[in-house]
């Protein structure tokens, strides 16, 4: 199995799993085509053993933020904004009111 099958593999289980492809036989075109399967990122080596800490950092960084943002609830529902201004708040609601009187409409035939 390839690196890229690999990759095809694990993001078919499951695609917010992230991944770093390793390789000793790279090309630009297996690096293009990593990227477009949904790696995390592709390095070839010999690497520079700093770099791999610094990206495996990277990539659980990235792992917490998007588990936060899965994790998101909005605080205002759909109704707080169905006319476009959200607010509760009286002068929101006087605001929103008066303005929409004051526009200039145009009627055609």
């Amino acid at each position: 199995m390839s690196g890229i099958e690999a990759l095809q593999h694990i993001r078919g289980a499951n695609s917010k799993q992230l991944v770093v492809l390793m390789t000793a036989f790279g090309t630009a075109q297996t690096a293009i085509e990593a990227m477009k399967f949904g790696a995390f990122d592709y390095i070839m080596k010999p690497f520079d053993p700093a770099k791999v800490v610094s990206l495996a950092e990277t990539a659980r960084q990235t792992n917490r933020e998007m588990s936060a943002v899965g994790d998101y609830k909005p605080t205002i529902n759909s109704e707080d904004y169905k006319e476009g201004i959200v607010g509760s708040s009286a002068p929101c609601r006087r605001s929103s009111r008066s303005s929409v009187r004051s526009l200039p409409v145009m009627l055609r035939p």
